[in-house]
């Protein structure tokens, strides 16, 4: 009898000692899970800092004067990701007009502040942190930005469709990004820097990048991006509208001889 009672009190013990470690790791699983929750509500995550935009929505359309001609640019759309890196998780974006758009964000290993050309979709994508990239969602479609460990950003898009592409370390820089990155095809048609004079006006296609970064995109077409997607519909009508205020704004009938 009392080796049998030494024993059972001996395993009481032994169960108590491992409820209380479990209890502990139980505690400090749910102040790690605490810490990785957002700061502030979804709705503050993105500073999202407009250039202004025109009476039918789209970014406006600034012309500026150089000497005998005069430049016209469409200014990016600024994302401001204040909580990131503050751990994994996934909330609502907030609307985005789309086009081109720099996103600022503080590196998660270096802790440098970093400044990333990206071409967005209009609307209000699915927003996802881990610790090396902010991944945009739009349906079927993908934008990342990830995070090498030296340092920097990459941009890349991708589709989650049957035949998926991913598009590695392409940017806002391309030609086309803001009058015609989908064109009637739904492909772009160069990759380059595009200026085109008509009576003195001069379109730089390109000038709103700011430096942060000069890679260009690569010939792959972009079409397998916005395919069977919405989205392609509200980026041909919005091109069609900004061409039409282009012109409007130009004056001219003329056509746009291409200088590379």
């Amino acid at each position: 009898m009392f080796p049998k009672t030494k024993f059972t009190c001996i395993r009481k013990t032994n169960l108590i000692h491992a409820g209380i470690i479990w209890i502990a790791l139980f505690q400090i699983n749910a102040t790690a899970h605490a810490e990785k929750k957002a700061p502030v509500p979804a709705t503050q995550e993105i500073d999202v800092i407009l250039p202004g935009v025109s009476s039918d929505g789209i970014p406006a359309v600034l012309v500026e004067s150089d000497g005998d001609n005069s430049k016209i640019e469409i200014p990016p759309t600024v994302l401001v990701h204040r909580y990131y890196y503050t751990g994994d998780r996934k909330f609502q974006g907030p609307y985005i007009p789309g086009g081109p758009s720099i996103v600022v964000a503080n590196h998660p290993k270096t802790k440098c502040r970093v400044y990333a050309d990206v071409q967005l979709l209009p609307g209000a994508p699915e927003v996802l942190y881990s610790k090396d990239m902010i991944e945009y969602r739009y349906g079927k479609s993908r934008i990342l930005v990830s995070f090498p460990h030296d340092g920097g950003a990459k941009v890349s898009y991708k589709n989650h469709l049957p035949i998926g592409t991913t598009f590695k370390n392409a940017t806002a820089g391309t030609a086309k990004a803001t009058v015609g990155l989908i064109s009637k095809t739904g492909v772009p048609k160069t990759t380059s820097r595009v200026f085109r004079t008509v009576g003195g006006y001069t379109y730089d296609a390109g000038k709103f990048v700011v430096g942060k970064s000069k890679q260009l995109i690569s010939n792959t077409p972009l079409s397998g991006l916005l395919i069977k997607d919405e989205a392609e519909l509200e980026y041909k009508e919005r091109n069609r509208k900004l061409e039409r205020a282009t012109e409007k704004i130009l004056k001219t009938g003329g056509s746009f001889p291409t200088n590379q």
